[in-house]
This record gives C-alpha cells, structure tokens and sequence, in this order.
C-alpha cells in the first residue's frame, strides 16, 4: 500500500464512523483519505476561491448524521467546517493559529468540540450542522492537545503541562495543572482511554520524542516509550537532529471511548 501525499503534514484523525476513512492537515491543505485494497484515495479539500490556508489540526465530528463532516483549525485563527473535501463554513476563534480541535460528546450526548488558541486561549462549542459557542477562557499556556473526560476538559499544553478545567462553564475558573509531563516538549498529542473494567489511562505525546501513559485516578505515568525506538528509526542517522532537531510525535488517534 501506498500513501503518497506529496504534502507536510502536520495532524491527522481516522473517522469515528468509517474506519476505512482519515483525514489530515498541514500546510496549506486539507486532504481526505480512504483506504483501498492496494491504495489510498486522496481528495484534497476545496474552496469556491481563493488558497486554502495552513491547517494545524483537524477532529471529525462524532456522529453518524455527520459522518462525512470534520473540523480544521487554520493558522489564521479560523476554525473550518469540511463536509467530505468541500468547504461548508469558516469561523473566527481567535488571533493567531488554531492549534488544537478536539470533538466529543458530553454526559448528555451533546456534540462538544474544543478549539485550543495560540494566543493561550480554550474555547468551547457545541455542534449541530453549524458551530455555536458557549464560552472561552484564557489559561497559562497555548492548549496543543485537548480531550473532555466527563465532566472535564484536559489540556496538553504548549509549556509541557497537563492541566484541567470543568466543562461546565458555571464551573469553570483557572486551569489547574495537575501533571508535570513533557517538560522537555509541547504536549502535542493527549488522548483518554476508558476501558471496560472502568480504570483510565491518558496518553500523551510530545515534541520530546516521548509517548507517556497515565494512570488518571493517580496522576502518576505507569509507561514510557521513545518514539524513534517504537519506529525503528536510529535518530543519529537523521541530519536534522543535529541541528536540535527532535522530531517527535505530532498526534494521538485512536478510537473514541463511549463517555
């Protein structure tokens, strides 16, 4: 099989619905991607003008009447809404790039998506064919990462921290770290883990080349991997990491567990 996008891709996302189906961002340029038999098939994202901007991320919507629809957050503060690769609506966020866009659904089954500012702003949406925001808050650094656990929202940030804060917006005051992560490196990727014996890990990922698994309840990491030794890859045949280069691991994807 074969993936040739011929793009720098910073963010990718597999579909919650197809599981044949993921999509991803980079610079200038969003591009759908279904897995064949022998091949993937690529269809880049498009506008009725003008040039698609830089994306920093990209989230698929969580449910089934939405299945072909996903959010990217641009790197003009935008966050856009794609229905397949055509562009349905662009919305304003915040000033600077959308680092981070995460969709989930809360408690009560409402579609809740996150969008993560680099001007160190959280802002909260909720989604019903069209964005609508609920309320916004200012927290200590840019959120990399985000993902809502029941009643909260956790942050991967740009300072390397792990912090939370209530969804709810009655609720919700200052972020509070509650890990110390990669503080070598931005917390890039966070992804939280239910199973079905009811005990909770959080992933997390960073520019550090560090993959780290916590244990939610304890707040403690029960596993650490390196991600050049998990890919085979010897980083002092890589150029670039000389220059200070660390490469790192961009991204957490994996199945969304049933909140």
């Amino acid at each position: 099989m074969t993936c040739d996008i011929n793009m720098k891709v910073v963010h990718l996302a597999w579909s919650p619905i197809k599981e044949d189906v993921f999509a991803t961002a980079g610079k200038d340029h969003v591009m759908i991607c279904s897995l064949l038999k022998d091949k993937v098939d690529k269809k880049k994202g498009k506008t009725k003008g003008g040039k698609i901007e830089s994306q920093c991320s990209v989230a698929w919507i969580d449910d089934s009447k939405f299945a072909q629809d996903c959010l990217t957050g641009g790197s003009d503060g935008q966050v856009y809404h794609w229905s397949g690769d055509a562009l349905v609506k662009s919305y304003e966020n915040n000033k600077g790039s959308v680092h981070s866009v995460a969709c989930r659904k809360d408690e009560s089954g409402k579609q809740i998506v996150l969008v993560g500012g680099n001007d160190k702003t959280l802002t909260v949406y909720s989604f019903d064919g069209k964005l609508s925001k609920l309320w916004s808050a200012e927290v200590d650094g840019a959120p990399r990462s985000l993902d809502l656990y029941q009643s909260n929202i956790l942050m991967g940030l740009k300072n390397g921290s792990i912090c939370v804060m209530p969804y709810e917006a009655s609720a919700a005051g200052k972020a509070k770290v509650v890990m110390k992560s990669h503080c070598d490196g931005e917390v890039w990727g966070l992804d939280v883990v239910e199973f079905d014996n009811g005990e909770v890990r959080i992933i997390t990922s960073a520019d550090d080349n560090r993959c780290l698994i916590y244990n939610a309840k304890t707040r403690k990491a029960i596993a650490e991997g390196n991600v050049n030794t998990m890919l085979g890859l010897d980083p002092n045949k890589n150029k670039k990491e000389k220059k200070g280069y660390r490469g790192g691991a961009s991204s957490m994807s994996s199945a969304p567990a049933e909140w």
